[in-house]
């Protein structure tokens, strides 16, 4: 199984499966695959629905690479008692 990594084409966005009302089917397995400009086009709904995973995701890396998410670390950075 191949994991693809190179964004979307303007005609692959396009093609992506939608419901009646314009919103992508199964945003959350093809998020990462959008371009900053297909991100922009989103319908309202997928563009906070888009960065809610991001910041999921966000959250995600920052406890693999250190134990606490981002916010945390910066906290503990600035907090001379921890």
């Amino acid at each position: 199984m191949d994991i693809r990594t190179e964004k979307f084409s303007a005609a692959e966005f396009e093609a992506l499966e939608r419901y009646s009302n314009g919103r992508i089917m199964d945003l959350s397995n093809v998020f990462l695959l959008l371009t900053d400009e297909q991100v922009e086009q989103l319908h309202s709904d997928d563009w906070s629905y888009y960065h809610e995973l991001q910041e999921e995701l966000n959250y995600e890396m920052g406890m693999l690479s250190d134990g606490q998410p981002d916010e945390m670390q910066e906290w503990h950075d600035f907090d001379p008692d921890c």
